[in-house]
């Protein structure tokens, strides 16, 4: 992985102190951008599938050699 940008917490998940994951199925371009993001499962559901999917959205990979299908799990965690 080249670039990760920090995920930004949802303001009213930070209020409640919500807490959760959101699995991201994604697809890697030869350039190393990212397309093609799709949430596969998230809990709590819809809390925080619009941060995650766009946080993936601005990552960035070494080039693979072609385009590629990927998962990951994002988490979103407070500070203790």
């Amino acid at each position: 992985m080249v670039f990760r940008p920090a995920l930004r917490y949802p303001p009213m998940a930070e209020r409640r102190r919500i807490e959760g994951e959101v699995e991201l199925e994604f697809t890697i371009n030869a350039d190393g951008s990212v397309s093609e993001v799709r949430v596969l499962r998230s809990q709590p559901e819809g809390i925080f599938d619009r941060e995650a999917s766009g946080a993936m959205e601005r990552w960035r990979f070494a080039p693979p050699a072609q385009a590629m299908r990927a998962r990951r799990v994002l988490e979103f965690k407070l500070a203790r």
